[in-house]
């Protein structure tokens, strides 16, 4: 769904005379970015929401990833539960006022506009207003369904298969992806895990209040446990005087990537991703339902007692303080931190 972003261009830095960079920004514009949106009845992800890798056409459906299990399990009951038990047209009074086929144009539709605007209200931005905030019929152009009736759905639509819908599935293409899909993997797996484990630690660095941007990549080799790079990109966003060594060094002291404790930390082997199978898997409430942690990544660790670092002057040479402070807590701790990292 396209939006309009409020943004800047790349960050600048200018030297001054007593060898500080000062961050200064370029000038800001408007502009529009688009994202793919599919909701749980698109056939790629009625796939997704088994746990196994998946495909579907009609009424055919094939599990044929691995799996490794003791329990005896009812594959038939498990995947009927996923799905239409019917193809009602709750769309079929949406009309066009022009009947040409795919002809672009700014008609009034009465149904399925009524829907999305429904829609639109219903999903509340961070600034306390509904999303109907920036949707000006005015200036847009609404399509729905331009090249025609549209309202055969699912699997009997279009074919379905496990992983092919990513983007949705974090962060609408803003946000680096790794490359891996999630449905339909053990989620110890690093390409699960360790995505996981990058949101948990870039949101608790943003809403401590560390940084106003964040973006955690880590690297892993099959057979060793600990991370082999872990990278922290915060964009020129860190605050006060912190910097983005310093926030990698926090990181290091707060977190434990290697997959084991991922897997204890997140609670990874609980049976509860057939909610994270549509809808994204990030920006959800973590919520509980008796011991079932959901969402668990997205319950930020309190790192803001380092927000806010202020440069002290020491002997008139600019030193950050609690950086410095930072540094020495690392190296008092570096027995730790080579547990769960390489360096």
């Amino acid at each position: 769904m396209p939006a309009k972003h409020r943004g800047f261009l790349p960050t600048t830095y200018h030297n001054t005379m007593s060898a500080k960079r000062v961050k200064t920004s370029a000038e800001e514009r408007i502009f529009m970015f688009s994202s793919e949106s599919v909701n749980e009845g698109h056939p790629d992800k009625l796939a997704d929401q088994v746990a196994c890798e998946t495909c579907t056409k009609d009424n055919m459906v094939m599990v044929f990833g691995e799996i490794t299990t003791a329990a005896k399990l009812d594959y038939d009951k498990i995947v009927k539960k996923i799905g239409f038990d019917s193809f009602v047209d709750d769309l079929s009074s949406a009309k066009r006022t022009e009947e040409q086929p795919g002809t672009d144009f700014r008609g009034k539709y009465t149904g399925a506009e009524q829907v999305i605007l429904a829609t639109l209200k219903s999903i509340k931005l961070k600034n306390g207003k509904d999303a109907t905030s920036i949707y000006n019929r005015g200036e847009c152009n609404l399509h729905i369904n331009p090249s025609g009736k549209f309202i055969i759905g699912g699997p009997q639509g279009d074919a379905g298969l496990t992983g092919r819908k990513i983007i949705i599935d974090t962060y609408g293409g803003w946000g680096a992806h790794g490359g891996g899909a999630f449905s339909g993997k053990d989620p110890t797996k690093v390409d699960r895990s360790a995505a996981y484990a990058c949101r948990w630690m870039a949101k608790s660095v943003v809403k401590s209040g560390l940084a106003k941007r964040a973006c955690v990549q880590l690297s892993y080799a099959i057979g060793v446990a600990k991370p082999l790079s872990l990278f922290v990109e915060t964009y020129g966003t860190e605050q006060g005087e912190l910097t983005a060594a310093a926030i990698t060094d926090l990181v290091k002291l707060y977190f434990d990537c290697r997959p084991g404790a991922l897997a204890r930390d997140l609670a990874l082997r609980q049976p509860k991703y057939n909610v994270t199978a549509a809808y994204c898997h990030f920006g959800r409430e973590p919520y509980a339902e008796g011991d079932l942690k959901f969402f668990s990544w997205e319950d930020a660790k309190d790192l803001s007692k380092y927000a806010g670092m202020k440069a002290a002057d020491r002997w008139g040479i600019p030193f950050t303080l609690q950086a410095a402070d930072i540094a020495t807590e690392v190296e008092g701790k570096k027995a730790e931190i080579l547990t769960k990292w390489v360096d």
